[in-house]
């Protein structure tokens, strides 16, 4: 595996290469900040299980689910303001949001020309709704942004869109191209979207309990940022009408400083 996750760097390191500097610049300190490179592991690891031997469509799949996740995160941290990504400066911090934005879109129409030299009309149908959903939950997030009162059932729909949709779609790769039953690449695709819904509660919680050498990013961002996660709800649904009301006015003057 280790060798395959070395020919996934080297799809993504060629792919990305460009005359422009300042976008040479920005993609290698986006790929050297480091990463789990877990979506791109899960397509490898999948496209195992299902027994796919010959050919390289696994490395360049998994190089293009990594890069549509990258390509989130660039887009992610001008939304948030974030400025510490991984223990180091974001892109749009030392570039820019603009710059953050136009290199972001440069990494996702590299993904689509790996889709499209793929020619496989599932994959290619999967990825691109995949993207199309990420972007949705991206949107619906920032709807609810500041709603200290938001339900239960809202947070799950925007992480599943925004987080276990990559997941799900990273794990059904390996069945497709494997040639595998509809009955097994439902089951890979369930199995990566209830990996992703844990993987970003778990994250979510990691804001209020972890530390920021350890996270790699700052701690209770999505607090001051007025972002409603899990630990938010359960707190909410659980307080006393006097908690609840404090909650609801730190929400309401984290709005207006934001106007």
């Amino acid at each position: 595996m280790d060798q395959k996750i070395s020919l996934v760097e080297n799809v993504i390191k060629s792919r990305l290469e460009s005359d422009v500097n300042l976008i040479h610049e920005m993609v290698n300190h986006h790929l050297n900040s480091g990463g789990k490179r877990i979506r791109a592991l899960l397509t490898l690891g999948c496209s195992n299980l299902c027994k796919y031997l010959n050919g390289s469509r696994d490395i360049n799949l998994a190089a293009c689910v990594e890069l549509i996740h990258s390509a989130t995160l660039l887009h992610d941290d001008v939304i948030d303001m974030s400025s510490i990504r991984r223990g180091k400066k974001t892109a749009n911090k030392i570039w820019g949001n603009q710059s953050s934005i136009l290199v972001g879109d440069y990494l996702l129409s590299r993904c689509f020309e790996i889709m499209v030299e793929d020619d496989d009309h599932e994959i290619l149908k999967l990825l691109s709704s995949t993207s199309s959903e990420i972007a949705q939950g991206e949107v619906l997030q920032l709807q609810h942004k500041g709603e200290v009162d938001m339900l239960e059932e809202i947070y799950l729909k925007i992480i599943n869109s925004k987080t276990a949709a990559l997941f799900a779609a990273a794990t059904k790769v390996g069945a497709i191209i494997a040639n595998k039953s509809k009955k097994e690449k439902d089951a890979l695709e369930s199995y990566g979207k209830n990996l992703g819904m844990a993987f970003q509660i778990a994250d979510d919680a990691l804001d209020y309990l972890s530390t920021k050498n350890i996270f790699g990013k700052e701690i209770g961002k999505d607090f001051y940022e007025g972002k409603t996660t899990l630990p938010l709800i359960i707190i909410f649904q659980r307080g006393n009408t006097e908690e609840r009301n404090f909650l609801i006015e730190i929400f309401k003057k984290k709005g207006k400083k934001r106007r």
